[in-house]
């Protein structure tokens, strides 16, 4: 019979995960050159215009991966112990969340284009099945603590359900709209940023 323990080693693993994409991020924010001779805040300003799509995608998408990290703490701590399975789970989240950047810097240089929106809305779509794949099996074979109880249980899985769905219909209206990709990008964000459930005390 497989051992299972407890989740301190894949939380630790995790958040030097989420620590380096976060990191990662702000990678495609290069410092401009100003004109030589150029002087003054008009100046500044003209350098620093072409910036504002990176900056735009930079800070979405490290506000997503800040909200990740906050819902994969508090799944955690509705974890008791893990299976082999549930790292592998876990692994995959890992691997949509690493992929972020490249979305993130290809919006920044294209966020008018459609297929640039839909390529990041995918990316965020590919994160929530891990969340949602981490919430399935732990529930499915037990692995939740025994105080958390079935109302909570249900809501747990509930709420990992409803990314997939929501960040993969957000590539459609990206298809329809870039703006409305964006927006709906942001709407889904806002709903997992608050929180649904309260977290064990640390």
């Amino acid at each position: 019979m497989e051992e299972r323990r407890g989740t301190e080693r894949m939380e630790a693993f995790s958040d030097g995960v989420f620590a380096v994409v976060a990191t990662l991020l702000v990678l495609d924010l290069r410092v401009p050159d100003l004109p030589h001779g150029a002087t003054g805040y008009a100046a500044v300003a003209a350098a620093l215009a072409p910036l504002g799509s990176r900056l735009l995608a930079f800070c979405l998408s490290f506000l997503f991966v800040m909200i990740a990290w906050v819902n994969h703490h508090q799944v955690m701590n509705a974890i008791e112990r893990v299976d082999r399975t549930l790292l592998w789970c876990n692994n995959f989240l890992l691997f949509a969340i690493c992929l972020l950047p490249f979305p993130t810097a290809f919006f920044g240089a294209n966020p008018y284009e459609r297929g640039a929106v839909m390529l990041l809305a995918f990316s965020l779509g590919l994160s929530a099945v891990g969340f949602a794949l981490i919430t399935w099996h732990a529930k499915r074979i037990d692995l939740l603590r025994p105080d958390i109880d079935a109302k909570r249980r249900a809501a747990i899985r509930r709420r990992s359900q409803v990314g997939p769905w929501a960040f993969f219909g957000t590539v459609a209206l990206s298809a329809v709209s870039p703006e409305l990709g964006i927006a709906g990008i942001f709407a889904v964000m806002l709903f997992y940023a608050l929180p649904a459930y309260p977290a064990k005390p640390d």
